[in-house]
């Protein structure tokens, strides 16, 4: 049960994306984090504008932010509008949706 999507982080083995093996992790579970129920599991730092729900395309830039994209069919779905989010992967930010 997950009405509003999550990112999962996929590591190929050495870090060779030729690889045919690799770790997965579910890196985020969207929804409002507010809400017990939804389950969301962006980092605390997350502030309550900074979370979004039905992650739709990504992106990653040079600083190894990912830029993550939503088509959650509008407020009525997700509580939010649609954006553009970014997400930090690293650090103490790790997780972490502005």
């Amino acid at each position: 049960e997950n009405a509003f999507g999550h990112i999962i982080e996929i590591v190929e083995d050495g870090g060779d994306f030729t690889a045919t093996k690799g770790k997965w992790e579910i890196m985020l579970k969207c929804g409002d984090p507010s809400v017990a129920e939804v389950g969301a599991t962006f980092s605390t730092a997350t502030t309550a504008n900074g979370w979004f729900g039905m992650p739709d395309n990504c992106a990653i830039d040079a600083a190894g932010r990912l830029w993550v994209s939503t088509d959650g069919q509008g407020p009525k779905a997700t509580g939010r509008t649609d954006g553009l989010w970014t997400v930090d992967t690293e650090g103490e930010a790790r997780a972490t949706s502005k």
